[in-house]
């Protein structure tokens, strides 16, 4: 974070009246440091933010639903009577140590999620966008009735509960990637660039989806 943020950071949070002098008086030079900066910081934040993930969400169309149980996104004219549900799974990395591959998990599943998850069918899909440095470097959907991806999932869940442990079911991109209904809403045109930033099954992966 640099010193300029910091500074705007501390009177917004402790001195709202001096945060809106200092921004009023705030050169463009200033201003546009300020703001690359939050972006960045928002961006490559390891924990995702409201910002991160309304990116993807608005490229496919959805409304953002910000309430914490429920699903990320919607389309139709309200959350209850949508056409269709968006669950996000993001992944982000900005380091080549770090590849993406395309998986994900959920935190504190439940019977009666997945029986609501499966009772939507077509109406809900799997978003896994993908970030390097900030950057959206590909999002694609999938839809809940793939067979081997829902019955994974409902397989590890009902492990776990059985097991008595903690339910955070996770899967794996060959868990999806033979599915024929597979929807590619956004790619960067430069995506060989990004190669050393995911693993090579899951960029070849990506490149048979570019080629569909």
């Amino acid at each position: 974070m640099k010193d300029l943020t910091l500074k705007f950071a501390k009177l917004y949070s402790l001195q709202r009246e001096d945060y809106n002098k200092e921004l009023n008086t705030c050169s463009v030079e200033d201003l546009r440091e300020l703001v690359s900066d939050l972006l960045n910081l928002n961006l490559t934040d390891p924990n995702f933010s409201s910002l991160a993930e309304s990116i993807p969400i608005d490229l496919g169309g959805y409304k953002k639903y910000d309430e914490k149980h429920g699903y990320d996104g919607f389309i139709g004219e309200s959350y209850e009577n949508a056409e269709e549900y968006l669950e996000l799974k993001p992944e982000k990395t900005s380091s080549t140590s770090k590849k993406l591959s395309g998986a994900g998990g959920y935190a504190d599943y439940t019977e009666k999620r997945l029986q609501d998850d499966k009772s939507l069918g077509s109406k809900l899909k799997l978003g896994i966008p993908g970030f390097v440095n900030g950057q959206l470097i590909y999002f694609f959907k999938v839809p809940y009735t793939h067979t081997p991806f829902i019955e994974h999932i409902e397989k590890r869940t009902n492990y776990l509960i059985n097991k008595g442990k903690r339910v955070l079911p996770t899967f794996g991109y060959n868990h999806y990637k033979d599915c024929k209904d597979i929807e590619l809403v956004f790619l960067k045109e430069d995506i060989e660039n990004y190669k050393d930033y995911m693993s090579g099954p899951f960029y070849n992966f990506l490149i048979e989806l570019k080629n569909k």
